[in-house]
């Protein structure tokens, strides 16, 4: 997207993401954050898993290592990111990491404000599938949006594109834009039609956050970052080279729709609903 004078802008990293390497993850994240503080990015989008890489599904492994590998928010290295940030005034949201709290375990996203205080906003996911419950992961109690810098966005994870209910319901609540993270190891069949007909259906922009996934500097696999918009595919980068896609920030302001606690409440029930009743379909065989 061509870069305008005084335009304003959120950042889609395509990144590289090491497996089993917080601390250089982290480094790269800073290097990135840098970088978007000279580019007019109000707010920088990592990929999912940026952090931890995308340890799940690799064939070792099991509960310790998800413990292991998991952040507490807040916590030492969040903290860390969490002031680079705010030194350089770019909003922060990692799309998607494995977050410890006590004795749980979440797939949550997360929302780092470059403004003072040291407030995190949280979302986590929702509809896990077995493997992940398997894991020691709990499930997200209701749908949040993530706000920066007076833009909304909605995070869907892996499987939960499958569920139509939950992508409305985000749009519903006021989102601007919807981020969708995808494991590696776990490629939804069709994600990129879905994607595409979601865009279209719900008039609004769609992103799926890629990367270049290493182990030990050797390329393993790499996830494109794609954009839609209104059932039009306006960017693909599928590539091993490190990109930062800029999307004006006036091409996401829209008006919200009004909508009570009460419908928000009964629309929420009928999500888990729906989504009890597909998941023991699936079981059966149906």
């Amino acid at each position: 997207m061509k870069e305008e004078p005084g335009e304003r802008y959120i950042g889609l990293v395509h990144g590289r993401i090491f497996l089993y390497a917080s601390k250089h993850n982290l480094r790269e994240a800073k290097k990135y954050i840098m970088y978007a503080a000279r580019q007019n990015i109000d707010t920088l989008i990592l990929p999912y898993t940026q952090l931890q890489g995308p340890i799940l599904y690799e064939e070792h492994t099991g509960k310790y290592t998800i413990r292991k590998n998991a952040f507490t928010v807040p916590g030492p290295l969040i903290g860390n990111l969490s002031i680079v940030a705010k030194n350089h005034g770019v909003d922060l949201l990692i799309t998607g990491l494995y977050e410890k709290a006590g004795p749980k375990l979440y797939i949550t996203g997360l929302g780092i404000p470059a403004g003072p205080g040291e407030l995190f906003y949280k979302t986590r996911k929702i509809i896990l599938s077995e493997y992940e419950k398997n894991l020691g992961f709990s499930p997200g109690k209701s749908p949040k949006l993530i706000s920066l810098s007076n833009i909304s966005y909605g995070l869907i994870y892996d499987s939960e594109i499958l569920y139509p209910e939950m992508l409305r319901l985000l749009q519903l609540m006021g989102s601007n834009i919807i981020l969708y993270g995808m494991h590696p190891n776990n490629i939804i069949p069709n994600y990129s039609i879905l994607l595409k007909t979601y865009s279209y259906i719900s008039d609004t922009i769609i992103a799926c956050t890629g990367s270049t996934v290493y182990h030990m500097d050797r390329e393993r696999y790499t996830i494109p970052t794609i954009v839609y918009k209104s059932g039009e595919k306006i960017l693909e980068h599928d590539s091993d080279e490190t990109a930062l896609i800029l999307i004006p920030k006036k091409s996401l302001i829209k008006s919200k729709g009004n909508i009570s606690g009460e419908l928000l409440n009964l629309l929420y029930r009928y999500t888990k609903l729906t989504t009890k009743i597909i998941q023991n379909m699936r079981k059966r065989g149906g």
